[in-house]
């Protein structure tokens, strides 16, 4: 077994800065000494670990010291065959794994839950898509099922490849062990975007990572569920389907030629605390997650969505349904972080999304049960209607083309959003968070996605797609669902 205390990366950097005592490299900031002093008060000593490629401390886009190394352990640390270090979060790792293994043209099964930068992959590389929904439980997307996937791939049995979220942004994984047996057993590449799942492979009483169920592509974020700094990522691969060079040049292509060492080192140092403690961390967390939940369940019952199936859920997310307490999810949001400082992931018309960690402590988890049942007895409350934006259809009847659609629109569909509905759109429509499109180039507007974008633009939260926040054009949202009274546009 691999001795996994070592932090090779960290390691060197630490070596090179005692060897160093004259800098004629960049970056500009000298190790920190140049830092303006309002940022040098808090990250000053951060800076010495920005260094750049040199002799020591190795070259991601050609590794041969630390960085191979510490790659490696991650590789051990996690399961997988191979695993790259990423600068550009899971953003990077899902454009590179699908410019890998898709060629022009191709079928892919796409989950239709799928990140934004899922889709900018399959456009860059010319894909046509087959998307799948996922099953529905309070509103909320949940797994993909063996059945969905068998149905697709029997209406398309061309398809070259399968993208799944697991587990999603709400923390409900899929069973994906008989769905990469499933799509092995047809020649299909599995990518897994698993980037809220990296701690998965650390606790046998979470959902199996798709690492260990043998998917082909899995990208992990270290920096959301691990310790790892903002915009780091990790890009494991498994089996011999997947073309290593092409993932190299894709990384190469993709990523900076100049990387932050600073994110490079804290995932060094996230995998090696996750190697060594990270069962225990989990495990002393969950345990007092699940405390919490039992309190906050006698005093405010059906606040939090209990999974259909709890072996498929992850215990760090807590997805409260604030329409059990007669309020939006976003009226919810904004008391409990101007009151009690509380800041959610997510809030949308029905919910709120909190995510923790190993690192939350007892202090967070009895705080934001008292603020919770603080805020119920003060809410007003009112009765809202329960809208869900995946489709009721598990496969699409044809495949959507992500490229050369422009043609297909008119002129007048680019002007005020009133008359884009009932058409297809020429631009993804997608709130951020979660970077989930509700529209996606190649679909109708309906009349119910329109209610529900408005209820995200009232609450001033960002559309990405959706550049003109004027007035007039919540106006046309609104006139729009009055005239087509409030029916979907087939």
């Amino acid at each position: 077994m691999i001795e996994q205390k070592a932090m090779p990366l960290v390691e060197a950097v630490h070596a090179h800065q005692a060897r160093e005592r004259v800098s004629l490299h960049v970056p500009g900031h000298k190790a920190g000494q140049g830092l303006a002093q309002e940022l040098a008060a808090y990250a000053r000593h951060m800076g010495r670990l920005d260094v750049t490629e040199l002799p020591g401390v190795d070259d991601l886009h050609h590794p041969t010291g630390p960085i191979l190394v510490a790659q490696r352990l991650a590789a051990a640390a996690f399961g997988a065959d191979e695993t790259y270090f990423l600068v550009g979060g899971s953003t990077v790792g899902n454009l590179a794994a699908i410019l890998t293994a898709i060629r022009p043209g191709d079928l892919v099964v796409v989950a239709r839950n799928a990140h934004q930068s899922v889709w900018s992959g399959l456009e860059l590389a010319g894909a046509q898509i087959v998307p799948i929904f996922p099953e529905m439980d309070s509103g909320i997307a949940g797994p993909v099922t063996l059945a969905t996937v068998e149905q697709a791939l029997r209406k398309f049995p061309t398809c070259k490849a399968l993208i799944i979220t697991s587990p999603t942004y709400f923390g409900t994984a899929s069973e994906l062990a008989p769905i990469v047996q499933l799509a092995h057993a047809k020649n299909l590449v599995v990518i897994v975007d698993e980037a809220h799942g990296a701690h998965l492979a650390f606790h046998a009483e979470l959902p199996k990572s798709a690492v260990h169920v043998g998917a082909d592509l899995i990208v992990h974020s270290t920096h959301k569920m691990l310790g790892a700094f903002t915009q780091t990522a990790l890009l494991h691969v498994n089996g011999s389907q997947v073309d290593r060079s092409a993932l190299r040049k894709w990384l190469r292509i993709l990523q900076s030629s100049s990387p932050s060492y600073l994110l490079l080192a804290s995932v060094d140092s996230a995998r090696q605390q996750m190697a060594t403690e990270g069962e225990q961390l989990l495990s002393w967390t969950m345990t007092a997650l699940q405390s919490a939940r039992e309190r906050l369940a006698k005093r405010l019952p059906g606040l939090i969505v209990d999974p259909v199936r709890r072996e498929l859920n992850d215990p760090f997310k807590w997805v409260l349904d604030a329409h059990r307490i007669h309020v939006t999810g976003f009226a919810l949001e904004h008391l409990l972080r101007e009151r009690f400082g509380i800041y959610a992931e997510l809030a949308t018309a029905r919910h709120v999304l909190f995510v923790w960690t190993y690192a939350s402590s007892q202090r967070d988890m009895d705080l934001v049960v008292e603020a919770l049942c603080e805020v119920e007895k003060d809410l007003p409350k009112a009765d809202y209607p329960i809208l869900n934006i995946m489709q009721s259809r598990e496969v699409a009847e044809h495949p959507i083309a992500l490229h050369n659609l422009a043609q297909r629109f008119p002129r007048e569909v680019e002007g005020p959003l009133r008359d884009a509905i009932g058409h297809v759109v020429t631009e993804a429509l997608t709130p951020y968070p979660p970077g989930i499109p509700y529209v996606l180039r190649g679909e109708v507007l309906t009349v119910e996605t329109a209610q529900l974008l408005l209820e995200f633009y009232t609450a001033e939260q960002r559309i990405d797609g959706l550049l003109d926040r004027s007035e007039p054009c919540v106006r046309y949202f609104v006139e729009a669902a009055e005239q087509k009274g409030g029916e979907a546009v087939s």
